[in-house]
C-alpha cells in the first residue's frame, strides 16, 4: 500500500464532485492486487465544511482485460455497539421522509436499480447512536453526491458495524481494458437533484475568471477562482446524459469586489494607463479558452460574458472577439447584457441569440417585456433571460437585482416574484426561457440567499414546468 497526501483534489473525469478550491486535502491510499488491479481510496477533507468524502478508482495495471463485478465508494467500519440507522424514503410530493429503526443482526439494505436517482429511495442514510437527537448526540452521515444505480448496505454483526455504497451490482459489469479506469460517484448530485426538483432542460455553467479590479488588464483563468477543464467537461457530459441541454457562460469578476459592468478604461488610449486594447486581449484570450473547450465537450452555447455594460461600447472590439470565437467554436454564440441594457447593445446582430439578465421589479416586468419585444424584433433573434432570481429577503421583489439588500428572511416573497416572472414570460410566444440564479451546492445554500433549492419558489418552479408549461 502506499499513501500520499497533497493540497487540492483529483478531478473524477465525467462525474460530479464536491466542491474543490481553499482548505481541502487529500489523501490517497493506493493498493494492489495479484491481477493487477489497482485501486486508490480517495479521502478528501473539507475544513470550513467539516466533511469528508471518498471515492474508488479502479485501473486495470495489468497486460489483460479486468471486468468490475462490484465497485464501492464507501466501506467504513464501527466499534461493536446498538446503532440506529436512518434513510429518506418517500414517494412523488413526500420525498425524503426520514424513517428509523434500531440496526438489526444482519444486513440492512436500500438501493435502486432504476438508472437514475428518485422519491423512492434516496442515496443517502445515516447511523447515529440510539440516544442521539437532533441537537445531542452522536451520528455519521453519507450521502452519494451522483448515483444512478446504488446500494447502501449497513452491517451489524458481534465484531462492529459496517456501512458500504456504491454502485448497485445487480447486471453490472464493466472490462477494464489495459491502462483505463473507472471511477466510483463520489460520497458526499446536485445537477441530478435540480433537474429532478424542477423539471429543467437546460443548464448553464459559469466558469470564471478574475482581475484584481476595475482598470487591471490582466485577467486569470487559470488559477484556483477558476473551474478546472476536467470538472467543466464532467459535468457537461453528466449533463448531456441525462438528456440536459448545456450552455457556458465564461464571466470575469473584480477580485476587490467591484461589480464587472464597471470595468472600463479610457476611449483614447492614454501613455502610462492601462487600456482597453490590453483588457481585450486578455478577454479574447479567456473566452478563446472556453470556446476551444466547448467545441471539445459539445457544449449547446457559449455565452461570451455576463453584464458587460462599460465595455459594450466597444463595437469593433466585441465583433472581433465573436469572430475569433466562431472560428474555434460551432455552436450558437450569445452574450448576456444587464437589465434595461437590450436596446444599447449594437452589435446583436453578430450573435445567433440574444440573452439578458431579467431582475425586474416585480410591478414593472410587463412593462420591460413590451420595452424588450422591439429588440427581439428589430434583429429577429431569438430572447432568453440568461439568469433571474429574487432574493428569500423582505422587499427583495421590488428590487431583486440589489444583492446588498437587508431584511428579514421572507421565502413567500421570493415565490411572489417568480410567480409573476413566469406568468409574464409564459403570455409572450417570442420569449424562449429563463435561467434561475441559482443553485448553489446545499453546504453554500444558507448562506446564498438567491438560493431556490426548496421552499415556496422551488415548489412554483416545479408545478410550472413538470405541469407540462
Amino acid at each position: 500500500m502506499q499513501a500520499e497526501a497533497a493540497a487540492g483534489k483529483p478531478a473524477l473525469p465525467r462525474l460530479p464532485a464536491f466542491r474543490d478550491g481553499d482548505g481541502v486535502e487529500t489523501l490517497t491510499l493506493t493498493l494492489r492486487d495479484v491481477f493487477g488491479l489497482e485501486v486508490q481510496l480517495r479521502y478528501t477533507v473539507y475544513e470550513a465544511e467539516d466533511l469528508i468524502t471518498r471515492t474508488a478508482v479502479y485501473t486495470n495495471t495489468s497486460s489483460l482485460p479486468l471486468t468490475l463485478h462490484k465497485a464501492a465508494s464507501l466501506c467504513l467500519d464501527f466499534a461493536p455497539g446498538p446503532m440506529d440507522l436512518i434513510t429518506l424514503n418517500g414517494t412523488w410530493a413526500a420525498e425524503r421522509t426520514p424513517e428509523r429503526a434500531p440496526l438489526r443482526w444482519g444486513i440492512q439494505s436500500i438501493g435502486s436499480t432504476r438508472g437514475i436517482p428518485g422519491h423512492a429511495h434516496n442515496p443517502a442514510a445515516i447511523l447515529c447512536t440510539p440516544d442521539c437527537t437532533e441537537t445531542a448526540g452522536s451520528c455519521w452521515g453519507f450521502a452519494l453526491v451522483y448515483s444512478g444505480n446504488f446500494l447502501i448496505e449497513a452491517q451489524r454483526a458481534d465484531a462492529g458495524q459496517r456501512l458500504v455504497m456504491g454502485i448497485h451490482p445487480y447486471h453490472f459489469h464493466w472490462q477494464l481494458e489495459p491502462g483505463a479506469s473507472f471511477a466510483g460517484p463520489e460520497v458526499a448530485g446536485e445537477l441530478c437533484r435540480m433537474q429532478e426538483l424542477t423539471g429543467a432542460d437546460t443548464v448553464i455553467f459559469c466558469p470564471g475568471a478574475v482581475q484584481t479590479g476595475p482598470f487591471v488588464e490582466e485577467i486569470d483563468f487559470t488559477g484556483r477562482h477558476t473551474t478546472s477543464d476536467e470538472e467543466l467537461l464532467a459535468m457537461t457530459q453528466l449533463a448531456h446524459d441525462r438528456g440536459m441541454r448545456v450552455f457556458w457562460k465564461p464571466a470575469v469578476n473584480c477580485l476587490d469586489g467591484t461589480w464587472r459592468a464597471r470595468i472600463s478604461f479610457f476611449d483614447q488610449d492614454v501613455p502610462c494607463e492601462t487600456k482597453w486594447s490590453g483588457w481585450f486581449a486578455s478577454y479574447q484570450a479567456f473566452q478563446l479558452h472556453f470556446a476551444a473547450l466547448a467545441q471539445q465537450a459539445g457544449a449547446d452555447m457559449l455565452i461570451l460574458g455576463c453584464e458587460m455594460t462599460q465595455a459594450e461600447r466597444r463595437e469593433a472590439e466585441w465583433r472581433r472577439l465573436i469572430a475569433a470565437v466562431r472560428s474555434v467554436y460551432a455552436g450558437a454564440v450569445s452574450y448576456n447584457c444587464d437589465k434595461y441594457g437590450e436596446e444599447h447593445v449594437s452589435w446583436w446582430d453578430a450573435l445567433d441569440v440574444i440573452a439578458s439578465s431579467g431582475y425586474y421589479p416585480i410591478g414593472q416586468i410587463d412593462q420591460n417585456l413590451d420595452r424588450i419585444e422591439p429588440v427581439v424584433q428589430h434583429f429577429q433573434k431569438p430572447f432568453f433571460f440568461a439568469e433571474a432570481g429574487c432574493m428569500q429577503v423582505s422587499g427583495a421583489a421590488a428590487i431583486p437585482n440589489n444583492w446588498e439588500l437587508q431584511g428579514a428572511p421572507d421565502p413567500e416573497e421570493q415565490a411572489r416574484w417568480y410567480n409573476a416572472l413566469l406568468t409574464a414570460c409564459q403570455a409572450r410566444p417570442w420569449f424562449d426561457g429563463t435561467a434561475f440564479w441559482d443553485w448553489p451546492l446545499p453546504a453554500h445554500a444558507a448562506a446564498d440567499r438567491y438560493a431556490f433549492i426548496q421552499g415556496p419558489a422551488l415548489d412554483r418552479i416545479r408545478a410550472f414546468y413538470c405541469a407540462g408549461k
